[in-house]
């Protein structure tokens, strides 16, 4: 940052044609080094005198106050603060700039603007002997005064201005001459509150191609609004115009709605308010619905215009922004040719026409669905009120995963982890008691890891579980005969995934038991018996339009579970063997009731359940005879 504050008299003596003669020289004079913000402050007692010079040979002689010491010299930006003398031009780079004129300054010369986009700010009383001239592609115009006194200022922009094409009245009455005036009709007109503008030797203001009247203050006058855009608001507010205003068939007014404030509120809804008749000819009306999403009973009125000297004739279009909602219309008093007319108000309704139950397809959907009407047809919670509104913005597709997201259906996938943690346990039990169980090799270990796929359909989400078992046991009794009793206990921990409805559970525990086994040349008889309990968290990022929450949810379970398996042997030779095998097993699971938290009323409270399940299986397994591996380590693979 280059900052130059000036309180006193700055001079500088003539030089060679050919150079600028500026007092206050910004660069170095070849363009070559870009420089960061330059700020310059002229203060009340500085003086800023360009002395007596040619800027080119040949040209008429010119006095410069301040300039870039190259036309094409680059910089972050450049601030200019004048509230003392400038005597001489002012000759800015390619921008961004930022030129503040305080109330009696004086600046005796033109203002050049250069090619940057700049902010020029005027203050009630500055003067300007020379014009103020911009070349870049967005020049803006700030006219402001200071606290007004007993009795209203009027203001007179004298100013003489070019290449500006966005203007804001930030406060104090104004009067803009036709200079001035006549450029509003392409740009852009800011009025804030409690300002007021006003033309000079113009009948009207003509909004044309791209010109926008926008704000909170008073534009005093007719407005005709051709092809242009009238945006009342900041962003949401009155503008008012005193005298007549025309809407013609290709104009836009563009109106902000806030349905979550209350009726009445002066913040629901902007309003363009006319002191005189409003002529309508078509064209169209923009609204956008601002705030956090608010749930709509029955309808809402939102007044958008009055002309106490009435509207007549109607608009052609009405466009709310955002998604088409199964569950709301959107309405216009003055909308189409067979709409009202002769009233001083126009008025912009919602209006709900169908429940969350209509959209609902699933049992999981129907159930939450009316829960949902329930709630809000009654006195839904604070947190609800949003999560209601926000769902009742969305398309029939949207609401209907959200209303999955918010059933919970994670819950119901615990006694297919407990059935699928008990097959694990079985298997660990069985691979590990076979092989090593052999003479006096009574202790013996075994692992066991699982992944299914869960298919889901249109009513019910799919998604992944895996599971994994370490399991030690112990042969108490073995016999030559093949009969062998023992115990066992396994550590679990399981993990799902349910990507549809943004959903997950993990859980780890324990299981101990007992395995009994009869084999023979004709085969084998087994079983087993085991209790285990296991602990899980469940987490549930529910989704609803743009209201995010994270449900969670943690429960300890038990489980007990039986398993039987027989295979019998019709042949058993060098070669291999086959078997006929058959199994059954058993598993009763129970959760206690599960209470979430951390999504406020969108968290659920979940009722306890058992599951029990019974699963039978048959099968053929074939056993080629052992064979060496290259590690010298016998090998028998099963199919």
């Amino acid at each position: 940052v280059v900052r130059l504050e000036n309180a006193g008299p700055i001079w500088t003596t003539s030089r060679p044609p050919g150079h600028q003669t500026a007092a206050v020289s910004v660069g170095t004079g070849n363009a070559e080094q870009p420089m960061g913000d330059i700020i310059i402050i002229n203060e009340e007692t500085g003086s800023i005198y360009g002395a007596s010079g040619y800027i080119n040979e040949g040209s008429h002689e010119r006095y410069v106050s301040v300039s870039v010491a190259h036309p094409e010299q680059a910089y972050r930006s450049l601030t200019l603060v004048n509230h003392g003398t400038l005597i001489g031009d002012v000759i800015l780079g390619s921008g961004p700039n930022f030129v503040e004129l305080g109330p009696e300054s004086w600046t005796w010369g033109d203002v050049f603007l250069g090619t940057g986009d700049s902010v020029v700010t005027l203050w009630a009383g500055a003067y300007v002997d020379g014009a103020i001239r911009g070349e870049g592609r967005t020049n803006r115009l700030v006219v402001q005064a200071g606290p007004p006194g007993e009795e209203p200022e009027i203001h007179w922009a004298e100013w003489f201005i070019e290449g500006f094409n966005a203007f804001e009245i930030a406060s104090g009455h104004w009067v803009f001459p036709e200079g001035i005036g006549g450029r509003l009709r392409n740009g852009e007109t800011l009025i804030r509150r409690g300002a007021a503008l006003e033309l000079d030797g113009i009948a009207e203001l003509d909004l044309e191609t791209g010109a926008v009247l926008a704000g909170n203050g008073t534009f005093i006058g007719d407005v005709k609004n051709w092809e242009g855009s009238v945006r009342p608001g900041e962003s949401i507010g009155t503008l008012t115009i005193v005298g007549d205003y025309t809407h013609d068939a290709d104009a836009v007014l563009d109106i902000e709605v806030d349905p979550s404030k209350p009726a009445g509120d002066p913040e629901e809804a902007d309003l363009l308010y006319v002191t005189g008749k409003a002529t309508i000819h078509g064209g169209k009306v923009q609204v956008t619905l601002l705030g956090p999403a608010t749930y709509v009973s029955g309808q809402r009125d939102f007044t958008i215009l009055k002309a106490d000297g009435g509207v007549e004739g109607a608009f052609d279009e009405m466009d709310v922004g955002g998604e088409l909602s199964p569950f709301l219309e959107f309405a216009l008093s003055h909308l189409g040719p067979d709409s009202v007319t002769g009233a001083d108000e126009v008025i912009f309704t919602i209006i709900k026409t169908a429940s969350f139950s209509s959209v609902a397809e699933t049992p999981n959907q129907k159930e939450v669905a009316g829960a949902l009407d329930d709630m809000a047809d009654g006195a839904p919670p604070d947190d609800m009120v949003t999560v209601l509104g926000e769902l009742q913005t969305l398309d029939e597709d949207a609401a209907r995963d959200a209303l999955d997201r918010m059933s919970g259906e994670i819950y119901t996938w615990h006694g297919r982890l407990a059935q699928q943690a008990a097959d694990g346990v079985a298997r660990s039990v069985r691979s590990g008691r076979i092989p090593l169980t052999r003479g006096e090799d009574r202790l013996w270990f075994a692992q066991d890891a699982n992944v299914v796929v869960l298919a889901g359909d249109k009513a019910y989400a799919g998604g992944q579980a895996r599971t994994f078992a370490f399991t030690s046991g112990y042969a108490l009794l073995q016999r030559d005969s093949g009969a062998r009793l023992g115990v066992f206990g396994t550590l679990m921990s399981t993990d799902a995934a349910m990507p549809r409805r943004g959903s997950a559970m993990t859980g780890s525990g324990w299981a101990l038991g007992v395995y009994g086994r009869y084999a023979g040349s004709w085969g084998y008889v087994d079983g087993l018996a085991a209790y285990g309990s296991s602990g899980y968290h469940a987490t549930r990022d529910v989704t609803v339009g743009s209201e995010a929450r994270r449900a969670e949810g943690s429960f300890g379970a038990t489980v007990a579970a039986a398993a039987a398996d027989a295979a019998f042997r019709p042949f058993d030779t060098p070669l291999g063997r086959a078997e006929i095998t058959a199994g059954l097993t058993w598993m009763s699971s129970a959760r206690p009731q599960v209470k979430e938290g951390g999504a406020g009323s969108l968290s659920l409270i979940v009722d306890g359940a058992r599951a029990d399940s019974l699963q039978g299986r048959v099968g053929v397994r074939l056993t080629p005879a052992p064979m060496k591996t290259l590690m010298g380590m016998d090998a028998r693979p099963w199919l």
